[in-house]
């Protein structure tokens, strides 16, 4: 059927009514030998392997659609960010923006990006920081203003940090 048998989570369906009376029957079978009772056996295997892949067939398309519900999460928290890029943006802000819990948005983002939103805010930042510095005659304060630092040090301090020199350095060297 196209996958591994072993990933497939067994243990709720030996819950499953109709799995319990096709182990019955291929009990009884084997208990009666009765002609044929070998071809009905191989069938009620058949019908449980049926039933274990329909089921986990279905556990992978909800999954699917919980990988997509998250990929629009993320990409709600990306447009947030860069539609805001010059105000105060905090986790609050986004999770209240988005409705959603900060720990929830936190998790799900570092979950698909590999890293956290605060990372991501940072780098975005300095990424339009870098475009200003190259693209602009913009005074260093202005650019940490429209990249949302209100303090130009901090500005420079995460700069230096991210990219190993100054912003003037990086204009300077092009």
């Amino acid at each position: 059927w196209g996958f591994d048998p072993c990933e497939i989570s067994y243990e709720n369906l030996f819950r499953d009514q109709t799995i319990y009376s096709l182990f019955d029957k291929i009990s009884a079978e084997f208990a009666e030998k009765k002609p044929y009772y070998k071809k009905i056996v191989l069938s009620c295997c058949l019908e449980i392997m049926a039933l274990l892949s329909r089921d986990h067939i279905a556990k992978e398309s909800s999954s699917d659609e919980s990988s997509d519900k998250k990929a629009h999460i993320v990409r709600q928290v990306m447009r947030f960010i860069s539609r805001n890029l010059g105000a105060k943006i905090t986790l609050k802000s986004i999770s209240d923006e988005l409705k959603y819990s900060h720990f929830y948005l936190e998790h799900i983002f570092s979950e698909l990006t590999g890293m956290s939103i605060r990372e991501y805010l940072t780098e975005t930042r300095i990424r339009e920081a870098e475009k200003l510095l190259l693209g602009s005659e913009l005074a260093v304060s202005e650019i940490s203003e429209r990249c949302g630092y209100s303090n130009p040090a901090a500005f420079s301090t995460a700069f230096r940090k991210k990219r190993g020199i100054s912003p003037v350095e990086y204009r300077k060297n092009g």
